[in-house]
Formats: C-alpha cells, structure tokens, sequence
C-alpha cells in the first residue's frame, strides 16, 4: 500500500513539475507577444499619424490578432499555474478558462473572414478602391476566402476539454458529497 502511494505522489510531483514549466513558458510567450502587440501599436499608431498610406483597416486585423494572442496566452499560463500549484484540473474555473480560450479562437477566424469581406463588399458596394490595398483581397470576382481550419480545429478541440473538465468537475463535486 505505501508503494502505491509513493508511486502517486511522485506522479503528482511530476505532472506539478511540468506544468510549472509549461506555465513559464506561456508567460514567456505572453511577455514577447505583449511586447509585439505595443510595438506594433507604437508603429501603427505613427504610421497612421504620419500618413503614409495606412488605413484603420489595415491596423485593425493584426491588433485584434496579436490581442487575441496575448489574452489566450495569458489565460494558458493562469491555467498551468494553478495546476502547478496543486489545484486540481478538474475544476468549473479551468472548464470557464478552456471555453473562453475556444472563444477567442473562433472569434479570431470570424475577424479574418470578416476582413477578408469587406474589401469585396466594399468594393462591389462603394466601389472605393482604397480598401483593396489591404492586401486580403485581390480581385473580389476571382477570389476565394480563407478559413484557418487549424485555429478553427483548435476551437472545437478546447470547447470539448472545456466540456470534459466541467463534467470532470461535476463528478469531483458528487464524489466529494458522496463520501
């Protein structure tokens, strides 16, 4: 019996372990994507007061994508932390962390296809051809739209865990009461 319990606890110092280094590296991350997305702010917003040709549309695209970023890296490093710290995963706050992770995901494929549409429309509607310098759309009449599956398969795949820790929370919960 002591084996055993050996055996587990050195198996919960090693999934501690990893995910104190998984959790530092997303804070890595975090910190080198926050410094692209001030960066990027910095020149962008220059560019735009400088008035060398940049619109607010082609700052837009790549601010919410490297926000978006940030925030999902961010809410991954809390996530691994609080596993490091002994919590366990299985909890309704790692669950709400996951679902919005897959939120922000799809919410980044739908700018990109919303993107991708308003130089087509706008230039189909408006014919203003300002916004075909953004470089989503060359033509409208032969163009395709991009769909990022991987992103998109990301989504759906952290919608699922999300799903699976809340239902793993529910049965902790009844185990907890049952005992």
């Amino acid at each position: 019996m002591e084996h055993c319990s050996d055996f587990k606890h050195s198996k919960q110092t090693e999934i501690k372990n990893t995910c104190a280094i998984i959790a530092r590296v997303f804070m890595v991350l975090f910190a080198l994507s926050a410094i692209g997305l001030l960066a990027y702010l910095g020149v962008s917003v220059h560019s735009f007061i400088s008035n060398d040709d940049a619109s607010l549309l082609s700052i837009f695209y790549p601010l919410i994508q490297l926000a978006t970023a940030c925030i999902t890296l961010r809410l991954m490093y809390a996530l691994f932390r609080n596993i490091a710290n002994g919590r366990s995963p299985l909890t309704k706050k790692h669950a709400r962390i996951l679902a919005i992770i897959a939120s922000l995901l799809l919410a980044s494929c739908l700018v990109e296809i919303v993107m991708q549409l308003i130089p087509a429309v706008s230039e189909h509607i408006f014919q203003v051809g300002s916004f075909a310098e953004i470089g989503y759309v060359q033509d409208p009449a032969t163009s395709s739209l991009h769909i990022d599956l991987k992103t998109t398969v990301m989504a759906a795949f952290c919608y699922a865990v999300s799903a699976v820790f809340s239902y793993g929370a529910d049965l902790q919960q009844l185990s907890d009461e049952t005992i």
